[in-house]
C-alpha cells in the first residue's frame, strides 16, 4: 500500500473512528498530568479534563502528514497528525495511523511513527501510547 491509499484510507475516517481513539488520548493527558505534578509544576493552570470523550475540547489540529517507516519491510505508510494541545504546549499531541486505518502511536510529537521506533524497542510493538507511568499504557488490542 503506497501513501496515497494510506492518504485515502484516512480520509475515510469518520467520528467514531476518532471517539475510538478517545482513551489513547486521554491516557496522555492523565499521564503528563500526574508527571507534571510529580515534578513540582503547577497543573492548576491545566485544563481539568473529566472524561475521554470530552479531550477533544482541547485538541487544535495543525498538520497531517503521511511518511513511511524506515524501519519496516516493505515501507508501511503511516497518516499522522500533528496538534496542539492544551496540557502539553511544549511538545503537542502526535497520532499516527498505520496505513491509515488504525491508530498505532499517540503521544507527544517526536517524529516517529511507532513507539517501537522510537525507543528501539521490540516489546513496545502494538502499544499506543508508552506513559511516564504504565499504568496509563495503551496498546492497539485497547
Amino acid at each position: 500500500m503506497g501513501g496515497n491509499a494510506a492518504f485515502a484510507n484516512f480520509m475515510s475516517l469518520g467520528p467514531s473512528d476518532r471517539l475510538s481513539c478517545s482513551h489513547h488520548v486521554f491516557a496522555y493527558y492523565l499521564d503528563t498530568k500526574a508527571a507534571f505534578a510529580e515534578d513540582g509544576f503547577e497543573v492548576d493552570s491545566m485544563p481539568d479534563i473529566a472524561s475521554a470523550e470530552a479531550v477533544w475540547a482541547y485538541v487544535q489540529p495543525k498538520l497531517i502528514f503521511v511518511k513511511h517507516d524506515h524501519y519496516t519491510a516493505g515501507k508501511v505508510f503511516y497518516v499522522g497528525i500533528e496538534a496542539n494541545c492544551d496540557w502539553e504546549p511544549e511538545h503537542g499531541l502526535m497520532l499516527c495511523f498505520r496505513e491509515g486505518k488504525r491508530l498505532s502511536k499517540c503521544g507527544g510529537y517526536d517524529d516517529h511513527v511507532t513507539n517501537r521506533n522510537a525507543y528501539a524497542d521490540d516489546s513496545l510493538v502494538g502499544i499506543v501510547y508508552k506513559a511516564l507511568d504504565p499504568m496509563h499504557t495503551t496498546s492497539e488490542d485497547q
